[in-house]
């Protein structure tokens, strides 16, 4: 979700200028700064500034220091390695589930206490907590937003011990920056679905944070090649109504241009479909109804089981803003398709290994301790079988 946080414009890959409708923002420099180069946006009046000013040319609210996490990019150059493919008569996996998380990149001092719940939780999936049929299976494929290094470090032995392989993460320099670390997406895998294959990121031509899709190819165990991707579409940055407008417009264009490139690869690789899931931020009366963007064959996980209301809030009390959209492969009619079967939203406050937990939410010191989530957003746990 990200609400407010400073905004990052990657080197020259999405103009604001290009996605925002003329005269957007306070003035036209903006736009011609943004084509000059490197430039920040100030998380406070979202004006874009050139990269040698420390402080923002409007409401003058200092620019926060920008770490250097270039080394940690190695991992979009190096794809996992690939294990060998299921032998011959292996057992079939009846269902997968996938785990898609935004794990919150605010309340650093909560970091090691939160990711230790959320391991678990990758781990176990819903066990203690209620899905829609009973009938879910512990998550084979985990889809994070949010991720930080700093999170990363704190997650990473969980998912170790889960039997989770190591996560590939969107290239650093290339995700959004909160005011302290760049903010990421990621996908991991475990048994029974094969490692990631091909993993890649492909950055949204229209997005002004940073935005993009990390997907590959898993092989699902006597069913065939699944086609997996996440994303974070463009976050909440205010009212002012031209802003709005520009990104509601580049989280519009993230969503189409996410579902069309799955819908090229599974065509030209022969996947039996794909699952697009993670933080859309999306909410039908800014954004629309967001199927009416996607050619057919796509829908929407909790739609398919019946829009059940008490699993429809993922963040807060009433927004949809995670969501699971899946794809079945046209060339796959009269054989089974892919299918979801139950759904689960986990990670509450004060419970696992948070209970007991609490934390200050927001600045006020003085302010009543509340129970610690794992995240402000909960855990999108859903089940499919094919």
């Amino acid at each position: 979700m990200s609400r407010q946080s400073p905004l990052v414009v990657s080197d020259g890959s999405a103009s604001f200028a290009e996605a925002a409708p003329a005269g957007i923002g306070p003035n036209e420099r903006a736009a011609k700064r943004q084509k000059g180069g490197r430039t920040w946006t100030c998380g406070v009046c979202t004006l874009i500034n050139e990269s040698a000013a420390d402080s923002c040319d409007v409401c003058e609210a200092r620019r926060a220091p920008l770490i250097d996490l270039c080394e940690s990019d190695s991992n979009a150059a190096t794809p996992p390695p690939r294990e060998a493919a299921p032998a011959a008569g292996e057992r079939r996996a009846s269902s997968v589930s996938v785990l898609s998380f935004n794990v919150w990149f605010h309340h650093p001092e909560t970091f090691a206490t939160r990711m230790a719940e959320v391991g678990r939780l990758a781990d176990v999936g819903c066990t203690g907590a209620r899905s829609l049929r009973s009938a879910t299976t512990p998550p084979a494929l985990l889809a994070l937003q949010e991720l930080t290094p700093s999170l990363l470090a704190q997650l990473q032995p969980h998912l170790a011990r889960a039997g989770y392989r190591p996560p590939f993460v969107q290239p650093w320099r290339e995700g959004g920056f909160n005011g302290m670390e760049h903010y990421c997406v990621a996908l991991a895998t475990r048994p029974p679905l094969g490692p990631l294959e091909q993993p890649r990121y492909c950055p949204f031509s229209e997005s002004i944070m940073g935005r993009g899709l990390v997907m590959a190819r898993v092989q699902w165990p006597g069913v065939g090649h699944l086609l997996v991707g996440t994303a974070h579409l463009e976050s909440w940055v205010g009212n002012e109504p031209r802003v709005n407008a520009a990104v509601i417009r580049a989280r519009q264009k993230g969503l189409k241009q996410a579902c069309s490139l799955l819908e090229a690869e599974v065509a030209a690789t022969g996947c039996i479909g794909a699952l697009l899931v993670g933080d859309m931020n999306w909410q039908e009366k800014d954004n629309g109804d967001a199927r009416a963007l996607l050619s057919p064959q796509w829908k929407d996980a909790w739609e398919a089981m019946g829009a059940p209301k008490e699993f429809s809030a993922t963040c807060g009390f009433s927004w949809r803003l995670d969501r699971c959209f899946y794809y079945a492969s046209p060339q796959a009619q009269g054989m089974a398709s892919l299918q979801p079967t139950d759904m689960a939203l986990i990670g509450r406050p004060g419970e696992g290994l948070l209970k007991g937990c609490t934390f200050i939410k927001g600045s006020n010191a003085q302010a009543k301790p509340k129970p610690l989530p794992p995240s402000d957003h909960k855990g999108l746990l859903v089940s499919f079988t094919c």
